[in-house]
């Protein structure tokens, strides 16, 4: 039993010797990347264009400068649910990024549409998949001025809820009605 033990610890070991390799050659080839992926009403844009733009040492490949075809493909591969799409667009979204990194120390993807279709776990799995030394930055906000920010965006309509006198027609209601 104690050769056993050791052959697993040895295994495991190698595996963690191995994902280290790995995140330390992405690193070198791209520099650090990081992945904004805050969901919205959580001053996301905001950063995206105020903050994130504004930073000169920052290669900023998200939202809302990036229009790149291999761009769009990357986000729907990490949002659709088809595995050899998710792998070929995403392959050439990550070569893409390394081909673009240059002298910069960062490279910043901002894009709250990552964190819109659950599972968000999923996306996040990917996105390490493609980069496994990437780093995930998430945004929050206080939850109560949050409740009132989606409202005032357009929750005030309830979508999708039969009136009396058209089903076709959005009935607009009061925030304490809302809840």
């Amino acid at each position: 039993m104690g050769r056993t033990q050791g052959k697993n610890t040895e295994a495991i070991s190698m595996v963690a010797m191995e994902q280290e390799f790995k995140i330390n050659q992405e690193k070198a080839m791209t520099g650090r990347i990081v992945f904004h992926i805050g969901p919205g009403k959580t001053g996301t844009t905001y950063l995206q264009n105020n903050i994130f733009n504004k930073l000169s040492r920052i290669n900023n490949i998200g939202r809302p400068i990036h229009k790149s075809e291999k761009y769009r493909c990357f986000q729907g591969a990490i949002l659709r649910d088809e595995e050899p799409f998710f792998i070929e667009n995403g392959n050439e979204f990550r070569n893409e990024v390394i081909q673009s990194r240059q002298n910069y120390p960062v490279t910043l993807v901002s894009d709250e549409n990552l964190f819109s279709k659950p599972p968000i776990s999923a996306n996040i799995r990917r996105i390490k998949d493609l980069f496994p030394g990437a780093e995930i930055m998430i945004t929050v906000r206080n939850q109560l001025t949050a409740i009132q920010s989606f409202y005032l965006s357009g929750g005030y309509f309830l979508k999708g809820v039969p009136c009396a006198d058209d089903f076709n027609r959005k009935r607009q209601i009061s925030f304490n009605e809302y809840f």
